[in-house]
């Protein structure tokens, strides 16, 4: 069984996810960090046109409405915020 590799969730300017997607599995896409909606949807456009699938980092309530709007993401990560918080 062949491991996947998902980067991408540090790209902080569309070039980053341009070299990238052509040599990852999972594309991992973060609104947060890369220069908000729509260039997250850039990058998605990307993974879609590269045929990988995307995966967008913590900030469900955010990128469950990318997902929602794009094909391209398996699923969307959760972490629990209690474990976010320092001394929990």
């Amino acid at each position: 069984m062949r491991t996947q590799i998902a980067v991408g969730e540090d790209i902080l300017d569309p070039y980053g996810y341009a070299d990238l997607v052509q040599n990852v599995d999972i594309l991992r896409v973060d609104a947060t960090a890369s220069g908000g909606i729509t260039a997250a949807m850039n990058a998605l456009a990307l993974a879609s046109a590269h045929g990988r699938q995307a995966l967008p980092r913590v900030f469900p309530y955010l990128h469950a409405h990318i997902a929602c709007a794009h094909p391209t993401i398996m699923g969307v990560e959760y972490i629990p915020e209690h474990w976010h918080r320092p001394g929990a």
